[in-house]
């Protein structure tokens, strides 16, 4: 249903209600604030610069430690195979 219909679980009479069900408390004031922020330039920069970061930030990291393990690897091999 769309928002506009009193039915609607998310048209402004029925959100504390609504919001209630994941976020026990939420009162009237609760509902006025953005809580489902999107992560667009144009919307939210902030939240935007942070996500990007972080999804940079941990794919470089695992990134680096898939090679650390690689090259790991590839020295412990390279002793055993000396030592036979």
């Amino acid at each position: 249903l769309p928002s506009s219909d009193p039915r609607s679980s998310t048209n402004p009479a029925n959100l504390v209600k609504t919001c209630g069900k994941c976020h026990p408390g939420a009162s009237e004031t609760f509902v006025k604030g953005r809580i489902h922020v999107e992560a667009r330039p144009e919307v939210s920069p902030g939240v935007f610069a942070v996500r990007t970061f972080y999804t940079i930030f941990i794919g470089l990291l695992a990134f680096f430690f898939l090679v650390h393990i690689i090259l790991d690897t590839k020295k412990h091999l390279s002793r055993r195979k000396k030592e036979a």
